[in-house]
């Protein structure tokens, strides 16, 4: 089933912070409960596979292979452009697809 998040969503280059945190990642979010975190570093892609679902604004997520609940708050900002809050950092992210 396909919903609002689905789809491929990069860092915003402008977001500064998000970047020198993070630095060059993606998520993937797809068929409405999988999300791969891809980590792309010195020629390299790292996926974190993860499962996910959505309570009002936050997004709950769990990595089946070493089971911990994440909880990031979210909010669509329009244009394309989504805001999630993960341990108090928020972070701009552009749908790509």
């Amino acid at each position: 089933m396909k919903n609002e998040f689905d789809g491929i969503w990069v860092i915003d280059p402008e977001d500064k912070a998000a970047v020198s945190i993070y630095g060059n990642m993606s998520l993937e979010f797809s068929n409405g409960h999988n999300l791969t975190c891809n980590i792309y570093e010195e020629g390299k892609v790292q996926k974190i596979f993860l499962v996910y679902k959505v309570q009002n604004d936050v997004i709950i997520t769990d990595q089946p292979s070493s089971p911990q609940v994440e909880k990031t708050q979210f909010k669509f900002l329009g244009n394309g452009k989504l805001m999630l809050a993960f341990n108090g950092v928020e972070s701009i992210f552009i749908k790509k697809q």
